[in-house]
C-alpha cells in the first residue's frame, strides 16, 4: 500500500535523530508565524529549516511534513545556480558582519517547475547576542520577472518595426537642440554613427551638415526652438559613406496632455536622386539653349499663327536683321513677295495638324535690298494631347555653296563639341618621354574638378590623384599593356579637386607608328562610383539578412520523412529550447525524444506515428528540458513539404516557447503609446483604412500632405481625396489586396487636397490580418514627389524640343535592315542622291552604290551582322539618280536587340564631295574618334547589362524576404505561418548570399586581390558536403557519388572549391528540368585531379560552348532561355580553377545532357592567371 502522509510523518519521528531543544526565541517565532499569509521559514544556525508555515509550502508546491524533511535546508530549495553567492551571505550573517540580506533566486518546486522569489532573511540571537538562527521571508516574484521578459520581447519587436521604415527617423530631447535620445537603424546608416556616439551638441551636428547650408540649417533651429512650429528644410549631410547626400528633414514637436514639450520627432527623407534629376533638367535646358544659339544653321521658334519668338544668331546673319526687329514679327513679313502664298499653305497645313513638319524653298528681302535663298524646315512642338504649342524652323542659307575650307572648319567643329559633350573622360597622350596628354576633353575636368585652363594635365600630375592603394597595380597593369600591346582595361580611384574619391574604369587603346614603336595612347575614363556604392550596399544588405534570419524568436527545424527522421536544419533558437547539442542534432529525433518529459513522451510517439500515415502533424505540446536543464513548454507545429510530383520531401516545423503567460496590461498600453508616438511623429503621411477604403486614423503629416488635420481625416474616403483619373489603377490593386492576390502594392498617384489643389504622392500598402489570416484593415504611407513628378514633366519637354531639333538635321540619315536594304530615309538623303520622297525606301545599298566601293561596304556589312563590328566609318562615292557622282562621308551605327542581336543600321551621310582632298587630312583622327565612340556605346552596354542582370537577380530575393519578413510581423500569432515565412526568408537569404559571394569573387579576381588559403582538402568528403547540402533543394532529382577512394588530397581554398562545385551542380539541377539523375566524380589523372558533374539535362549546343564560361553569357534559346541566372556561376568556377593552377572545361551534346570538370594538380603550381613579374614604372595611365 502507498505511504499515507500521516504514516510517513510517523515513520520520519521514529527514525529521525533526537532534535536539539528550539532556543526560547525560535521557539516563540515558530508559534506565531503559522498563520501569516506570506511565505516564512525558521532555520537554526546550521542552515537546516527548523519549520515553514504554510503559504511557503504552497509556493514550493509540497505539502509541510516534506518542507521539513531531515535533510532539508534553507539551500536544498535554492536553484544550483543560486546557491553560491546564498551561502556566502548566510556564512556573513551568522558570523555577525551582517543582521539581514535581501536577494532575488530562483526556487526548484516539487512538480519540476521554477518560481522566482524574492527572500529577506533576518538574523535571529538570544539573550547573549549569539546566532540563535534566522528568519525568511520570500515574495513570489515570478510573474514580475515573467512581465520583465515579455517587455523586452516588445521592445525588440518595435525596434524591428522602427528598422523597416524607408525614413530615417530620430528622437530628440526638448530645447533650442537637444541631444539625440534615439534613432532608427536607417539614421544610423545615412550619417555612419552608431547609438552610442551620437552627436552631442549642435555645434557638433552641425560638422556632418555642408559647410554651404549650415546658415540656413541653425535659422531653421532657432526659429522652431523658439517658436515650437513644425520645420522642413532640405540641406546636405555627409554620410556614413564620405559623400554628401540631399536630404529631407522634417521635425514636429511632441507635448503631453498639459501641452508640456515632450520631445522633438523627426524623419529624415533621402532626396538626392531628386535632386540630380533637378539638376539633369538644368544640364539639359542647358543643352538646348547652347544648340539653339551656337547652331551653325538658322533657327527659330514661332507661334501656331507665325509671330517669332526667339532667333539665333546665324538666322539674324542670314536674313539681315537683329534679333530685337524680328522678335514679335510675323515671319511673312520678311517673306518675298512672291513666296507668301505658298509658305502660309504649308503652314496652315501644320497648324491645322495635317503634317507635323515642312520642308520649303523660300526668298528673304533682307534691309539692303538684297535677296537671300534658304532652305526653310518647319517643325510643330505639340503636347500630349496633340495641342500645338510652338514651331520648331532650321533655315539653311543656299545662296551659295561654302568652300570646302569653310566646310573642313565646320565640320571639326561639330565633331568637337560632339566629343566634348560625351558623357565620359577621352584623353589621348603620348607613349614615350614623360607620357604628357595631347588633348582631354571637358567631362576629364569635370572628373578631376579641374579648371579648364589647368588642361591637359601631364602624367606626373595625374599619377599624384591614382589612390596610394591602387598606384602599384596600375603600373603593373599599364606597363604589360605597353609592352604586349593589348588593350588597358582596369579599374582604380582617383582623387578629385576637393579631396573626395572617385572609382573609375579606364580603357585605352596603344597605337604605333610605322616601325611598330609606341606613338599614342587614346582612352576612356567611365565614372563606376555608382556600381561600386551598390555593390557594397548589396554586402551590407546580406549581413543584415542573415542577421534578421538567426535572431528569429522561435526555433525552426527541418525533419526527413520515415523512415530516416533525420534533423536536416535547426536554427540557433532549437538547441536553447530543447537542450540538443550539435552531436545531439545530428542523432536526429530519437535524441529529441530522450529530452521529451516522460510523462509526454508516449503521446509525442503516437502523434509522429499518426503522421507517418495521414502525412498530417497535429499541433501539439509537450515539455522538454532546455540547455539550462529546466522544463520548457513547446507548441510543436510542422507541414510536409511535397515535390512537384507530390512526394514527400521534409517536414518543416517550428517550436514556440509557451512557458511563459500573456504579457501583462500594463506592457501593452505602454507598447501602444511607443508605437503611437512613432506614427504620430512620422514625417511621411500615413494611414489606417478600413476594407471599405474610408480613413480609420491618419497622422499629422498626411494632414499636412493634404491641408486637412488628421481628425477632418477620420472616416473620408480614399475617393474624395483622390484625382479621378487615378481611381481605376487604385481600386483594381486594391481589390487584389483584399483578394489575397497580392500582400501589398505601390502606386504613384494624384491627390486632391482641400484646397483643392493637386499634389502627386508615392503610395505604399500593406494589409493587416487577423489570427486567422483574413484581411481587416490596410495601412498606406504617401511620399510627397510632387516636386520630382513636376521635374520629371519639364525634363520630357525638353527632351522633345532636343529631338525636334535632331530630326530635322541638314544631314542625310536613313535606317536600313542587316542586309542593306533602305527602310526608310531623311529629306536631305533624298535630295543628296536626287530620290523623291520615299523614292530610296526599298532599295539596296549597291542600288546607289559606286561599283569599286561595294566590297568594302559587304564587309563591313557583314561584321557588323556577325556582331564584330557595332559601328563603322568611311568615305564612299554614291551614285544619283541621274547617274552622277557624289562623295559622302558614311558613318553607321548597328541598332541591337537585348540579346545583342543586329536588327537594324542607322546611317549618316555627309556630302563631302566639294571638300575630299581636305577631308582627308583630318581621316586619321576622326577614324580614332568613332573607334572611341563605339567603345563607350559597348562599355555602356556592358555596364547596363550587368545593372539590369544584377538588379533583377537581387531584386527577386529581396523582394521576397522584405514581403515575408512583413508576413513575419504580421502572423507572429500563428507558429504554422511563421514556419513558413521564416523558411521563404533563410531559402532566399541563402539564395542572395551565393549570388553575392559570385559578384565578389568575381571582381576580386578582375582586381588581382582573390586571396586563396592553402590547406590540404579531401575532396571526397567535399563533394559529399556538397551534395548534402544541395540534394534537398534537388526536387525530382537523383544526384549519385562516383568517388576514387585512393584519391590523395590537393592543395587548395576547401571553401571556394565548394563554391565552384556548388554552382556546376546547382547547374546541373537547372538544367535538367525532367530530372533524371546528377553523377558526381573524382578521379586520378597523372599528376592531376578532375572533380566532375554529368547530367541527363537538356545539353548545349556545339555553337554556344566556347562563350557559356564568358560573364553574363547566357544561351537564350527554348527551355534554356526561361531558366533564371546571373551569367556568373560558370565563370565563378573557372576562376577558382585557374586560381588553383587548374582548369574547367565542358563536354555536351544537344539533348544529350552535359560534363562540366575541373582538373586541379596534386602538387600546387601557380595560377593559371599569375600576372608577369614586376617591371619598371609605366610612363602612361
Amino acid at each position: 500500500m502507498p505511504e499515507t502522509t500521516e504514516t510517513r510523518a510517523r515513520r520520519r519521528k521514529r527514525d529521525a535523530p533526537p532534535s536539539p531543544e528550539l532556543s526560547p526565541v525560535l521557539a516563540a517565532l515558530v508559534a506565531a508565524f503559522q498563520h501569516v499569509t506570506i511565505g516564512m521559514a525558521v532555520g537554526a544556525p546550521d542552515g537546516r529549516l527548523v519549520d515553514v508555515n504554510p503559504a511557503f509550502s504552497r509556493m514550493l508546491r509540497c505539502d509541510r511534513i516534506d518542507s521539513l524533511d531531515q535533510e532539508a535546508s534553507f539551500m536544498a530549495v535554492v536553484h544550483p545556480g543560486d546557491r553560491g553567492v546564498h551561502s556566502t551571505q548566510w556564512r556573513r550573517l551568522a558570523t555577525g558582519e551582517t543582521d539581514s540580506y535581501q536577494r532575488e533566486n530562483r526556487y526548484d518546486c516539487k512538480d519540476g517547475s521554477v518560481l522566482w522569489g524574492r527572500i529577506t532573511v533576518s538574523a535571529l540571537r538570544d539573550d547573549d547576542g549569539q546566532f540563535a538562527g534566522a528568519l525568511a521571508q520570500i515574495q513570489d516574484i515570478t510573474a514580475q520577472k515573467m512581465a520583465e521578459a515579455v517587455a523586452y520581447e516588445n521592445e525588440a519587436r518595435l525596434t524591428a518595426l522602427v528598422g523597416q521604415l524607408p525614413v530615417a527617423l530620430y528622437r530628440l530631447e526638448p530645447g533650442a537642440f537637444g541631444v539625440f535620445h534615439d534613432v532608427s537603424p536607417l539614421f544610423e546608416h545615412l550619417t555612419g554613427f552608431a547609438r552610442g556616439d551620437l552627436p552631442a551638441s549642435f555645434d557638433e551636428f552641425l560638422e556632418l551638415v555642408h559647410p554651404e547650408d549650415r546658415a540656413a540649417v541653425r535659422d531653421v533651429d532657432e526659429r522652431t526652438g523658439r517658436t515650437g512650429e513644425p520645420a522642413q528644410i532640405q540641406y546636405r549631410i555627409r554620410g556614413g559613406d564620405g559623400e554628401w547626400h540631399w536630404i529631407d528633414n522634417r521635425t514636429v514637436l511632441m507635448r503631453d496632455e498639459e501641452g508640456k514639450p515632450v520631445a522633438w520627432h523627426g524623419a529624415w527623407l533621402d532626396v538626392s536622386a531628386q535632386v540630380r534629376l533637378e539638376a539633369s533638367l538644368r544640364e539639359s535646358e542647358t543643352r538646348f539653349r547652347r544648340a539653339f544659339e551656337d547652331a551653325a544653321i538658322g533657327m527659330s521658334l514661332g507661334t501656331p499663327d507665325d509671330v517669332c519668338l526667339d532667333v539665333n544668331p546665324a538666322y539674324c546673319r542670314i536674313v539681315g536683321r537683329s534679333r530685337e526687329a524680328l522678335i514679335e514679327r510675323t515671319f511673312a513679313e520678311i517673306t518675298h513677295p512672291d513666296d507668301v502664298d505658298a509658305y502660309q499653305r504649308q503652314h496652315a497645313r501644320l497648324y491645322a495638324g495635317e503634317v507635323d513638319a515642312y520642308e520649303i524653298e523660300k526668298r528673304y528681302a533682307r534691309p539692303d535690298g538684297t535677296i537671300v535663298s534658304g532652305l526653310l524646315t518647319v517643325s510643330a512642338v505639340r503636347d500630349d494631347t496633340g495641342a500645338h504649342l510652338y514651331d520648331i524652323g532650321q533655315l539653311q542659307d543656299i545662296t551659295a555653296q561654302k568652300t570646302a575650307q569653310a566646310a573642313l572648319r565646320e565640320n571639326e567643329t561639330r565633331l568637337r563639341e560632339l566629343v566634348d559633350h560625351l558623357p565620359a573622360a577621352l584623353y589621348r597622350q603620348d607613349a614615350p618621354a614623360d607620357g604628357s596628354a595631347t588633348y582631354v576633353n571637358p567631362t576629364f575636368a569635370a572628373l578631376l574638378g579641374l579648371d579648364p585652363a589647368d588642361l591637359p594635365l601631364g602624367f606626373p600630375a595625374f599619377f599624384d590623384r591614382i589612390h596610394p592603394d591602387d598606384r602599384e597595380f596600375v603600373k603593373l597593369a599599364a606597363d604589360a599593356a605597353e609592352r604586349t600591346g593589348e588593350p588597358l582595361d582596369i579599374e582604380y580611384r582617383l582623387q578629385s579637386q576637393n579631396g573626395t574619391w572617385t572609382w573609375v574604369h579606364d580603357r585605352s587603346v596603344l597605337e604605333r607608328d610605322d616601325r611598330g614603336q609606341p606613338r599614342t595612347w587614346t582612352g576612356i575614363l567611365l565614372d563606376i562610383s555608382e556600381r561600386k556604392r551598390l555593390e557594397a550596399s548589396l554586402r551590407e544588405s546580406e549581413a543584415q539578412l542573415r542577421i534578421l534570419v538567426e535572431q528569429l524568436p522561435v526555433a525552426l527545424y527541418g525533419i526527413e520523412p520515415a523512415p530516416s527522421h533525420r534533423l536536416s536544419y535547426v536554427s540557433p533558437q532549437f538547441g536553447k529550447l530543447t537542450g540538443m547539442s550539435p552531436a545531439d542534432v545530428d542523432r536526429g529525433v530519437p535524441a529529441l525524444y530522450e529530452r521529451i518529459h516522460p510523462d509526454d513522451v508516449g503521446a509525442v510517439r503516437a502523434a509522429d506515428l499518426r503522421s507517418d500515415e495521414t502525412k498530417l502533424w497535429p499541433q501539439i505540446e509537450y515539455r522538454v528540458r532546455n540547455a539550462n536543464g529546466n522544463w520548457v513548454w513547446l507548441l510543436d507545429r510542422a507541414v510536409l513539404a511535397r515535390d512537384e510530383h507530390g512526394a514527400p520531401v521534409a517536414w518543416h516545423g517550428v517550436l514556440l516557447d509557451i512557458s511563459e503567460q500573456k504579457l501583462l496590461e500594463g506592457s501593452l498600453r505602454e507598447s501602444e503609446a511607443h508605437f503611437r508616438s512613432i506614427f504620430e511623429g512620422a514625417g511621411i503621411g500615413m494611414a489606417v483604412t478600413s476594407l471599405e477604403s474610408e480613413i480609420i486614423t491618419a497622422n499629422p503629416a498626411l494632414g499636412r500632405f493634404l491641408g486637412y488635420t488628421p481628425d477632418e481625416l477620420v472616416d473620408v474616403h480614399i475617393a474624395d481625396i483622390t484625382f479621378s483619373d487615378d481611381l481605376d489603377a487604385q481600386d483594381a490593386l486594391r481589390q487584389r489586396l483584399h483578394q489575397g492576390e497580392i500582400d501589398a502594392y505601390q502606386i504613384e498617384k494624384r491627390y486632391r487636397r482641400k484646397d483643392g489643389e493637386i499634389v502627386w504622392g508615392l503610395l505604399n500598402v500593406t494589409v493587416v490580418q487577423n489570427e486567422h489570416g483574413t484581411v481587416t484593415a490596410a495601412i498606406g504611407q504617401v511620399q510627397d514627389i510632387t516636386a520630382r513628378k513636376t521635374a520629371e514633366a519639364a525634363l520630357r519637354d525638353s527632351e522633345a524640343r532636343f529631338h525636334s531639333i535632331f530630326e530635322g538635321a541638314g544631314i542625310g540619315m536613313a535606317l536600313s535592315a542587316p542586309e542593306g536594304t533602305l527602310l526608310v530615309a531623311n529629306p536631305a538623303l533624298e535630295k543628296l542622291l536626287g530620290y523623291a520622297p520615299g523614292g530610296l525606301e526599298g532599295l539596296r545599298v549597291e542600288d546607289f552604290s559606286y561599283a569599286e566601293d561595294l566590297e568594302k561596304q559587304a564587309e563591313y556589312l557583314q561584321r557588323m551582322r556577325t556582331g564584330d563590328l557595332d559601328a563603322y566609318q568611311f568615305e564612299k562615292r554614291f551614285v544619283r539618280k541621274d547617274g552622277g557622282i557624289v562623295w559622302g562621308l558614311l558613318n553607321a551605327t548597328a541598332v541591337k536587340d537585348e540579346r545583342g542581336a543586329v536588327t537594324a543600321v542607322i546611317g549618316q551621310v555627309q556630302d563631302i564631295t566639294a571638300r575630299k582632298e581636305a577631308a582627308l587630312a583630318t581621316e586619321n583622327a576622326f577614324v580614332a574618334q568613332q573607334a572611341a565612340i563605339a567603345e563607350l556605346e559597348r562599355l555602356n552596354q556592358s555596364k547596363s547589362r550587368f545593372l539590369s542582370t544584377i538588379s533583377h537577380e537581387f531584386r527577386t530575393p529581396l523582394t521576397a524576404i522584405i514581403g515575408y519578413s512583413e508576413l513575419l510581423k504580421d502572423n507572429r500569432n500563428d507558429p504554422a505561418l511563421v514556419a513558413e515565412d521564416a523558411a521563404v526568408i533563410h531559402r532566399e537569404a541563402s539564395r542572395l548570399n551565393r549570388m553575392v559571394d559570385d559578384v565578389l569573387l568575381i571582381d576580386r579576381g578582375d582586381a588581382g586581390h582573390l586571396s586563396l588559403r592553402q590547406e590540404a582538402v579531401d575532396v571526397n568528403a567535399l563533394a559529399r558536403d556538397v551534395v548534402a547540402t544541395v540534394r534537398p533543394l534537388t526536387g525530382g532529382h537523383q544526384i549519385a557519388l562516383d568517388l576514387d577512394a585512393a584519391l590523395p588530397a590537393v592543395v587548395g581554398d576547401r571553401d571556394r572549391l565548394a563554391q565552384a562545385l556548388t554552382n556546376l551542380v546547382s547547374n546541373a539541377v537547372k538544367y535538367s528540368p525532367g530530372g533524371g539523375t546528377i553523377a558526381v566524380v573524382t578521379r586520378r589523372h597523372g599528376e592531376d585531379m578532375h572533380l566532375s558533374v554529368r547530367d541527363e539535362g537538356i545539353g548545349i549546343a556545339a555553337s554556344n560552348l566556347p562563350r557559356i564560361f564568358e560573364r553574363f553569357e547566357r544561351v537564350e534559346t527554348g527551355i534554356a532561355g526561361r531558366i533564371a541566372g546571373t551569367g556568373l556561376g560558370l565563370s565563378v568556377a573557372q576562376e577558382i580553377a585557374h586560381g588553383h593552377g587548374g582548369r574547367l572545361w565542358a563536354e555536351s551534346r544537344l539533348d544529350c545532357g552535359s560534363t562540366f570538370s575541373i582538373a586541379l594538380p596534386l602538387t600546387p603550381r601557380p595560377p593559371a592567371n599569375t600576372p608577369p613579374a614586376p617591371a619598371p614604372a609605366p610612363r602612361r595611365r
